[in-house]
């Protein structure tokens, strides 16, 4: 899980901030009244005050970003479940519980035999 870390300008943080697939977000920044600016790779920083940065976070991953865009494109109902097996949902609707960890997720229906 990603968590904020105090920032001290350090070359091991560059190179986290360098490497971070998804990107990272820095903390403190009076830019434009947001205290927060997402970047996607460690260019951006060449336009930014880096003496009022506070912390920074690594961004992490989404969990089933290419089902979420799918379903988002075409509607295609998900089916979803504890991931200790008790239960099971399907929604076509926006409801979607993404971002409970204790979930899992399908196209098709958890009970189906795969053939």
């Amino acid at each position: 899980m990603a968590e904020w870390k105090e920032w001290n300008g350090s070359r091991e943080q560059l190179d986290e901030m360098r490497t971070a697939k998804e990107g990272f977000i820095l903390r403190g920044i009076e830019h434009a009244y947001e205290k927060e600016i997402t970047f996607h790779n460690i260019s951006g920083l060449s336009c930014v005050d880096m003496s009022n940065v506070t912390h920074y976070l690594i961004c992490q991953p989404v969990p089933q970003f290419d089902m979420r865009v799918r379903q988002a494109q075409t509607g295609q109902p998900v089916w979803w479940r504890a991931k200790d097996n008790h239960g099971e949902c399907d929604c076509g609707c926006i409801n979607i519980p993404w971002d409970y960890l204790g979930f899992d997720f399908s196209f098709t229906p958890f009970n189906e035999v795969k053939s």
